[in-house]
């Protein structure tokens, strides 16, 4: 499912929405080349598109296959003939339960810009987006710096396989040295 538009409330929405379905979020940035963008959307086997607000349309009209399933979230351009958000929420029951999904599964692949040659995507699954706001400080009100994500993280860390936690021993592509210098960083930052 693409999401394209710059950052909103909705933007982040749509893409939460498509992870608590089961889905595979594929996010683009509203001034992408047409070309590259009907690549994308076929690369990634994009089934959708959520359109979110943006200055020129001109790249969805060449970029975007006849037929593809677009919805409109707010501030989206009235130009584009697609689903209102508000009405698609309108026909729609509430999802049932709580998902969680599998930390091991794919969860959003987010495509390079192509300037030296085809987008390539770059494929990120739960448990790699948990490990990169496990342990990501903030400033406390008292100059203190704390998790932001701390009992989120423990959530996550039922929901995969790994008692440890997300990013302990969960990221294979992070073996080795670096893989070790990640695990000591995370276990200094719970």
């Amino acid at each position: 499912m693409a999401i394209i538009g710059k950052n909103s409330a909705h933007w982040i929405l749509a893409d939460l929405a498509i992870l608590m379905a089961g889905h595979v979020s594929v996010p683009r940035y509203p001034t992408f080349n047409g070309e590259a963008l009907a690549y994308i959307l076929k690369h990634s086997e994009a089934r959708a598109c959520f359109i979110g607000k943006m200055d020129d349309i001109s790249n969805l009209q060449t970029g975007v296959a006849p037929g593809l399933p677009l919805i409109a979230l707010p501030l989206a351009p009235t130009a584009i003939k697609a689903t209102l958000w508000n009405d698609l929420i309108a026909q729609t029951p509430p999802l049932q339960g709580s998902p969680s999904p599998d930390g091991e599964s794919i969860c959003t692949i987010i495509y390079t810009s192509g300037t030296t040659a085809k987008p390539k995507g770059v494929v990120h699954t739960g448990n790699a987006m948990a490990w990169g706001i496990a342990g990501y400080p903030r400033q406390n009100s008292r100059g203190k710096t704390q998790e932001i994500a701390g009992s989120a993280r423990h959530r996550l860390a039922g929901a995969t396989k790994n008692p440890q936690g997300p990013g302990a021993g969960s990221m294979p592509h992070c073996r080795g040295r670096r893989g070790a210098h990640a695990d000591r960083w995370l276990a200094a930052h719970r």
